[in-house]
């Protein structure tokens, strides 16, 4: 057992949150860019800018620093640089752009200057829960039980990093997966 009573830094070294947000992005009422439902993601570019997820409209949009609408991303649908449910975003070095969509179990990489460069099929191998520096996946597998077991069930957990194709390059961990409860065989 651990116990952490107290941080090991001085009173003016420690981490605070302001009272006021330093950027506040969206509105009830006003230009559409603006009216934001179900944000899913928000990144920081690295000058500062944000870019977010609205999964209303399936769009990624981009704010300054200080929160004014500049432009938007992708759109409802299949095609290149489409979404149906974009779940996540990760800002690769140089500002390109990696986004998930679940819906469509793809990755789409976007340059640093928004363009749409590719989008790749995942297939059901697995979840892609966040991307490393070199964009390169971290994915959640789940394992099935070798047999049908009734009540708490676990199965397990395997977290591997895959090329944005899908390729498995490396096994990192296996852990205990969600607690779920099985009532029958069926």
């Amino acid at each position: 057992i651990t116990d952490s009573g107290s941080g090991s830094w001085t009173e003016t070294e420690a981490w605070q949150i302001s009272a006021e947000p330093t950027v506040t992005i969206g509105m009830a009422n006003g230009a559409a860019e603006y009216l934001l439902s179900r944000v899913r993601d928000v990144q920081r570019l690295a000058d500062g800018r944000l870019i977010l997820i609205d999964g209303g409209s399936s769009e990624l949009r981009i704010f300054d620093a200080e929160g004014r609408y500049e432009l938007t991303l992708g759109r409802s649908g299949d095609g290149p640089g489409e979404f149906r449910w974009p779940e996540w975003i990760r800002v690769l070095p140089g500002d390109s752009l990696l986004v998930y969509d679940s819906q469509l179990q793809r990755v789409s990489l976007f340059s640093p200057d928004h363009r749409h460069i590719r989008s790749t099929s995942l297939g059901e191998a697995g979840k892609p829960i966040g991307a490393f520096a070199d964009g390169t996946l971290l994915v959640e597998i789940v394992e099935d039980g070798e047999e049908m077991e009734l009540g708490l069930v676990r199965d397990p957990l395997l977290f591997v990093r895959s090329s944005q194709g899908g390729e498995i390059l490396d096994s990192l961990a296996r852990t205990p997966g969600r607690e779920r409860v099985q009532l029958d065989a069926g």
